[in-house]
């Protein structure tokens, strides 16, 4: 979970991508009103702070001096494990970007683009919603190991003094 391109979500959204933009051509009433784009600016915008909020409690997690080491030593260090939630804001700020400029150009959009707009917005929208899913479950891991902390700490002093 250390790349912005994760196999599952990102191809998740591409192929909800793909489905939309084919029905979308398919089926002209799907382009008749750019309500879904409504929908997918508020997903966008309600994940951002669902982020946000997740990322906080990360952040207080490194106010204890003893987790903020423990993670400095990982392989990805503190960096890494802000990284996750950093993609999902991105992709959640585009998911609104792409369905507001929508709105706005949908009076004047020929076909083919409505069938975009509404095909990048929906795309992006389950991207955010599943990288929210998985943020979730990345913090209570967090949560779990830092509670794990105090006791690892002791194990190694133990080991150090009896070493």
């Amino acid at each position: 979970m250390d790349t912005f391109v994760r196999p599952w979500d990102s191809r998740l959204a591409l192929a909800t991508f793909g489905l939309v933009l084919g029905l979308c051509e398919s089926y002209d009433k799907l382009r008749q009103s750019p309500h879904l784009l409504d929908v997918c600016a508020a997903i966008g915008i309600a994940v951002l702070t669902v982020v946000l909020a997740l990322y906080a409690v990360l952040a207080t997690f490194l106010v204890e001096e003893r987790y903020a080491r423990v993670l400095r030593d990982t392989r990805l260090g503190i960096e890494g494990a802000f990284r996750p939630y950093a993609e999902i804001a991105a992709v959640s700020g585009l998911t609104a970007v792409a369905a507001i400029a929508g709105l706005f150009f949908w009076p004047i959009a020929p076909a083919w683009a409505k069938s975009f707009f509404l095909a990048t917005s929906l795309g992006l929208s389950v991207w955010a919603i599943v990288g929210t899913v998985e943020l979730v479950g990345i913090t209570s891991s967090h949560g779990r190991f830092r509670a794990r902390v105090p006791e690892l700490r002791q194990q190694q002093e133990q080991k150090r003094v009896a070493g």
